[in-house]
C-alpha cells in the first residue's frame, strides 16, 4: 500500500518499491529510517474564575484534563502547585501550575501548564465581617478599602 501508520515510539524503516511496468523500468528500492519520539500530552485548563481571599484551592480551580494523540482522554496523575487546600494571597495574577504524568510513559512524556487566578477580597455585607479587623479583608462594592472598622460598619448599614 501507499500509507504508513505509526503505532508507537521507536525506530521505523520504510522501503519504497516500484516494480516497473510496460512503460517504465523497475526502480531500485529506496529505504528511509527515522525515529518516532514520545508524544507530549495536551493539557486543557481554562484559567479559573476569580476566587475570594480566604477560600482554599479545590477541584473547582484545579480541574485540568489531558488528551493524547488524536484528542482522546489520557489517563495519568495530575500534581498541582500549590496543592488543593492552599489559601492564596490576594492579588490579580496568582500562578497555578500542573504537572501531568501519563500512565502510558512508553508513548508519552510528562507535560505541564500554568494558568493565572485572581484572588479578591469579598464585598462587606454583614457587620460581623467588620469585627476583629475583618474590615481589612473586605471591600466596598466599588473595590475600595475601608479606613477602619467604623467605616466598614457604616457601609454595611447605609451602603455609603
Amino acid at each position: 500500500g501507499s500509507a504508513v501508520t505509526l503505532t508507537g515510539v521507536g525506530s521505523c524503516t520504510t522501503t519504497a518499491h516500484q516494480p516497473g511496468n510496460s512503460n517504465y523500468t523497475a526502480a531500485p528500492n529506496v529505504s528511509q529510517s527515522f525515529t518516532i519520539a514520545r508524544a507530549t500530552p495536551t493539557i486543557a485548563w481554562i484559567p479559573p474564575a476569580s476566587m475570594f481571599y480566604g477560600t482554599a484551592l479545590s477541584a473547582t480551580q484545579l480541574d485540568a484534563t489531558a488528551a493524547g494523540v488524536g484528542g482522546s482522554p489520557l489517563a495519568g496523575t495530575f500534581s498541582y502547585t500549590p496543592p488543593a487546600g492552599t489559601l492564596l494571597a490576594a492579588g490579580p495574577a496568582q500562578s497555578l501550575s500542573v504537572s501531568f504524568n501519563p500512565l502510558d510513559a512508553t508513548d508519552y512524556v510528562v507535560a505541564s501548564k500554568t494558568v493565572q487566578i485572581a484572588v479578591v477580597y469579598p464585598v462587606a455585607t454583614d457587620k460581623d465581617q467588620c469585627k476583629k479587623d475583618g474590615w481589612q479583608t473586605v471591600l466596598r462594592a466599588d473595590g475600595s478599602a475601608f479606613k477602619n472598622q467604623g467605616d466598614c460598619i457604616q457601609y454595611v448599614n447605609t451602603g455609603k
